[in-house]
């Protein structure tokens, strides 16, 4: 009986470590939750790139207006990493040279990089260039339109043809209906997309891009 007695304080003293301990480590796990939640709501904001649209057609925006204000030295003073601009223009018949398929497409004219036209990922290739310095002029197929002229997605380094032009494929973005995009360095735009190295303070940056390049107010956000 006595012995008993004096087990019980000791098992009620192990109850209450092991308590204290169950607490501790639940502070800890809650710590650790909320440094890390921290940690990525940081690195949202200040470190990773986020992409800001606007529609300015009608607004007099053209290539050269967009290449005027990039050479002042704005891009690095706000943050951005790229650019670019495009217009919409009629649906041409596009042609592969390889396999002689032919289909209707939209045509997007793009100046700059070519990457933030679609809010989309890359699935092969690569794009945002025009040429490589080789007289080439280089596009981006949509995964529809790269379907059906080729039947595959892998296919940089095929060659298209248009109603007006002659261009080396560059790479392959993830959009299901049929666009080509193809660089210009001149002409009317219809939206401007820039991509900020972080997202703190984008949406005023973009509002001083947009008075830079003559437009007023921040526009619209749209698509092409």
């Amino acid at each position: 009986m006595l012995k008993g007695m004096r087990a019980e304080p000791a098992g009620m003293e192990t109850a209450k470590t092991k308590t204290a301990m169950d607490i501790l480590a639940a502070i800890f796990m809650t710590a650790a939750i909320i440094v890390m939640a921290g940690m990525a709501a940081w690195q949202a904001l200040f470190a990773m790139p986020f992409r800001v649209e606007r529609d300015c057609r009608g607004q007099g925006v053209e290539a050269g207006t967009l290449r005027s204000w990039e050479e002042t030295g704005n891009m690095e003073m706000l943050g951005l990493a790229d650019l670019a601009g495009w217009r919409v223009e009629p649906w041409q018949t596009v042609s592969s040279v390889s396999t002689r398929r032919r289909q209707r497409s939209q045509v997007i004219a793009v100046y700059g990089a070519m990457e933030l036209v679609m809010d989309t990922r890359t699935l092969s290739g690569r794009c945002g260039m025009d040429a490589e310095g080789d007289g080439e002029e280089y596009c981006v197929l949509s995964q529809g339109l790269a379907g059906h002229l080729f039947g595959s997605v892998d296919v940089a380094g095929e060659c298209v043809r248009t109603e007006t032009g002659r261009y080396i494929v560059a790479g392959v973005v993830e959009y299901e209906g049929d666009v080509l995009m193809v660089p210009t360095k001149e002409g009317a735009m219809d939206h401007i997309a820039v991509l900020f190295r972080s997202r703190a303070g984008a949406e005023e940056k973009m509002g001083r891009v947009m008075e830079g390049v003559g437009v007023c107010g921040t526009g619209d956000a749209g698509g092409f």
